[in-house]
């Protein structure tokens, strides 16, 4: 039988970063997050390691994030901005400057590459921590 329960997701409740500390401490949290999964791996990764790593209390990262998916999900989410806005500005420069099809096509999938696979050994690791998490859809939506 199906819950009928009025629970609204935890991360309506969340607060949204505004202003410049609140968007420095989300970052922090994130740089945490990513520096525990090159350096130690997923099993290292709880709430508590973070908030420890970060600097931060639990209840602030709480403030910020429902749990550790949520991290992760921002982590990801992050990854994959930074990725379209490369290839944004690459378009941009691509058509003022009238570039062939093939070296616009080319310049996009170095971009991609870069983005979802990245240069550095910590990238890569990250990129593969992301792809891993396929079994969820919003993950493997921002991927």
């Amino acid at each position: 039988m199906r819950s009928t329960s009025s629970k609204t997701p935890a991360s309506i409740n969340r607060r949204q970063p505004v202003q410049a500390r609140s968007l420095r401490t989300v970052a922090v949290i994130l740089q945490a997050t990513a520096q525990i999964l090159v350096k130690e791996g997923e099993a290292a990764l709880t709430t508590n390691y973070i908030a420890e790593r970060a600097g931060v209390s639990i209840g602030t990262l709480y403030q910020y994030f429902p749990d550790k998916q949520a991290v992760c999900h921002a982590l990801v989410d992050g990854q994959r901005r930074e990725a379209i806005a490369a290839i944004e500005i690459w378009l941009d420069q691509a058509s003022r400057e009238q570039l062939p099809a093939a070296e616009v096509a080319k310049g996009v999938l170095a971009r991609i590459v870069t983005g979802f696979a990245g240069r550095t050994p910590a990238q890569r690791k990250l990129a593969r921590f992301a792809w891993r998490q396929d079994e969820d859809e919003r993950i493997a939506l921002s991927m």
